[in-house]
């Protein structure tokens, strides 16, 4: 019989990525390659010991439990929260609803946390769990982010009195800051370091993660200093961002500007900062 190679496999991918195994992979892939007349064991051959069935699924075994296991290395925290086997049962709805479409599996969890905040209310400490999703895809997004020229923002003295409230600071790509309900960060630092956690404590923390160089960096931040940063990292200009931050953190304007000028140092020595422009409110 001939046939089209790239038919056939392209049919195979689809039989063992079926979230049902091969049995319903067969059933269901048949039809969209036009292999509907066809007996399996026209396009696999049984072997002495295996059903066509059988050794389909040995591949189908092997390919989500490749899956699993990538998710569970890049998302620890998340799996040790859930246990394993939990973790791998909310990865097979995951990894159902988005199945990868690339050789790499690189990029395999992007669209995690977007389906954990959207399909999955049924899981168990959800505030939880979405937190550490969210801690743990940005190291990854962190990691892979582009290196680009950083702006030395530790002195604006050079900048004009009029001018300086106006400024607007765009952040590097790998630099993200967080405001969590739950003491995550000590959560991941215990399990990376293989110890048994506490459970995380709800107790709301600003947190932020950067690259520098190869190494990825987690700094917990003072209430006033994650608050103004965050305000920075959405686009506010510094006029802006001082005020959320004096009507949130209740601190006066001299503590905080006094403040602001050893944050600015060492946020350039992280190099947090891509470029600083000036803009009309």
């Amino acid at each position: 019989m001939n046939m089209d190679f790239e038919r056939l496999q392209r049919w195979m991918l689809d039989v063992i990525r079926h979230p049902g195994g091969a049995g319903e992979g067969v059933a269901a892939a048949a039809p969209l390659h036009g292999f509907e007349q066809l007996a399996l064991e026209e396009l696999i051959l049984p072997s002495h010991s295996l059903s066509a069935v059988q050794r389909l699924d040995i591949y189908a075994d092997m390919y989500r439990q490749r899956l699993f296991d990538t998710l569970a290395k890049d998302f620890p925290a998340l799996c040790h929260c859930l246990g394993r086997d939990g973790f791998d049962g909310l990865m097979i709805e995951f990894v159902s609803a988005h199945p990868p479409h690339s050789h790499s599996l690189l990029h395999l969890s992007d669209p995690l946390l977007d389906w954990l905040e959207r399909e999955a209310a049924w899981v168990p400490e959800r505030e939880l769990v979405l937190e550490l999703a969210k801690l743990e895809q940005a190291l990854l997004h962190c990691f892979h982010a582009p290196r680009v020229p950083t702006q030395n923002v530790s002195s604006l003295e050079d900048i004009p009195a009029g001018d300086l409230l106006e400024i607007c600071f765009e952040p590097v790509p790998s630099a993200r800051v967080f405001a969590f309900e739950y003491e995550v960060d000590p959560f991941l630092q215990a399990v990376t370091e293989a110890w048994e956690p506490e459970p995380a404590r709800k107790a709301p923390n600003y947190l932020l993660v950067h690259r520098v160089q190869y190494q990825v960096w987690r700094r917990p931040l003072a209430d006033s200093a994650g608050r103004l940063l965050m305000e920075l990292f959405a686009g506010r200009n510094l006029g802006q961002a001082l005020e959320a931050c004096l009507q949130a953190c209740g601190e006066s304007p001299e503590e905080l500007l006094g403040q602001t000028r050893t944050w600015f140092q060492e946020w350039t020595e992280y190099g947090l900062f891509q470029s600083i422009s000036t803009q009309d409110t």
